[in-house]
């Protein structure tokens, strides 16, 4: 897995603020874990590879620190949505007032394409002057990134291509890729023409076009932490693409990678932006747990209230064997469109061609959780102290029960005690020695 220590500076990736002068210049700073720096994407997308990350040596009562990453993934985009315009050269028009207003620049579009294909046979002067847009954007005779009077709503990347030809012969070839993040962007392009160029071929290739989707889910196993302690996982800071807190989600899982803790093993937020799960660590010191974003609380990347309906489709569409359970064989897995990656599910490109061929029936693309942004967790030991009953050092999350604090041998909380508690008292803390 491999994962770097750093200290110093990771207390500015967390987002924390504090008075450096007030310390003792002795006094060492957190240790910081960064799991997912700038492009760096870690494979932790699954229990079986979750990120390992030792708990330093000095931690004691203390804290330590993980940043991580929703990170943004891509999918095959089966929707071709380039729409090419020719421009005219610009001129320059005389107003109705000259004496109270200036010359304005203006062009006209002289040929228009909606295929995503076009032959240029006559160029003004020495450049080419394109516009690259949705095809909803084309239809008012305009590219400026709207359809009545509203973001034309496209997202994915478009490839374009230009070929300059004299006789039937290429003198030069130019791409450039475009990519519509928020549905209401348009390209402008302008490039220089060849020297006895005659005809410019103009591509848009829609076999190659991706559509971003948010569905990624981070695991991380602890190691070295002192056995069947209190340990509170804090979401303490994070943005997402639009500057709003990540709305993360925490999980606790047993050994055999079963979400643990019933309604104590989860945690969407702890009356605040942010989530905070307060845990045991197992009998030998490993503490698994998986960070995804509100809404996904199987864990597996997908919209809770979307997935069931897309399951049945994939399993219709035989890409699913049936199972007894609607899904229980889809993957989760951060790959960038790589369907043939091992132990990840991926429709291929001519899986969407295929269905774009049936009328375009199905999904376009998963049902992600929809959740991508950076988050900095802190790890930190909560010694129980008998009679104390605040659970304000916690945030207000109530741990796990746990039969030291609250009396009870009964762990998975459904109002009884059976072999379901044993399993899961074995499965957790280990036999008794």
């Amino acid at each position: 897995m491999g994962t770097q220590h750093l200290v110093g500076v990771g207390l500015l990736a967390c987002s924390m603020v504090a008075n450096q002068e007030a310390r003792a210049i002795d006094e060492p700073l957190p240790p910081v874990t960064f799991v997912e720096e700038e492009d760096l994407v870690t494979d932790n997308d699954s229990f079986a590879n979750s990120n390992i990350i030792q708990a330093p040596t000095e931690l004691g009562e203390d804290c330590f620190f993980i940043t991580g990453k929703l990170q943004e993934d891509c999918v095959w985009d089966r929707e071709f949505k380039c729409y090419i315009a020719l421009y005219s050269k610009a001129f320059d028009a005389v107003p109705t007032d000259p004496a109270n207003g200036a010359l304005v620049s203006v062009e006209q579009i002289v040929k228009t394409s909606s295929i995503g294909v076009m032959v240029v046979n006559n160029f003004e002067g020495d450049a080419i002057r394109l516009a690259f847009g949705s095809i909803y954007d084309g239809f008012d005779g305009t590219i400026n990134g709207l359809f009545s009077n509203a973001p034309h709503g496209e997202t994915g990347q478009i490839r374009v291509e230009i070929v300059f030809i004299d006789n039937a012969t290429p003198l030069e070839i130019k791409e450039f890729t475009f990519d519509f993040k928020t549905g209401g962007e348009a390209l402008r392009l302008g490039c220089d023409v060849p020297p006895g160029t005659d005809s410019a071929l103009i591509t848009c290739f829609e076999d190659e076009n991706q559509k971003p989707v948010c569905y990624d889910v981070d695991h991380y196993m602890i190691t070295g932490l002192t056995p069947r302690e209190l340990y509170c996982i804090t979401v303490i800071g994070g943005l997402d693409d639009a500057c709003e807190p990540t709305d993360t989600l925490l999980g606790w899982f047993d050994k055999q990678g079963n979400r643990n803790g019933g309604p104590f093993g989860l945690n969407d937020d702890a009356g605040s932006p942010y989530s905070q799960l307060c845990v045991f660590a197992d009998d030998v010191g490993n503490l698994p747990f998986a960070v995804t974003a509100s809404g996904d609380e199987d864990f597996n990347g997908l919209d809770d209230a979307q997935q069931e309906d897309y399951f049945v489709y994939l399993e219709d569409e035989d890409y699913l064997e049936e199972g007894f359970l609607p899904g229980e064989n889809w993957v989760t897995g951060a790959s960038l469109k790589d369907h043939t990656a091992e132990s990840v599910f991926r429709l291929s490109r001519s899986d969407f061609d295929e269905q774009a061929g049936d009328g375009g029936d199905g999904y376009h693309c998963p049902p992600g959780h929809g959740v991508c942004g950076g988050y900095c967790i802190k790890i930190q030991v909560q010694l129980h102290v008998e009679g104390d009953d605040d659970d304000d050092d916690m945030g207000g999350q109530k741990p796990f029960l746990d039969p030291r604090i609250e009396g009870s041998p009964d762990l998975n909380v459904d109002g009884f005690v059976d072999a379901l508690d044993l399993a899961m008292l074995l499965s957790q803390w280990g036999p008794m020695q």
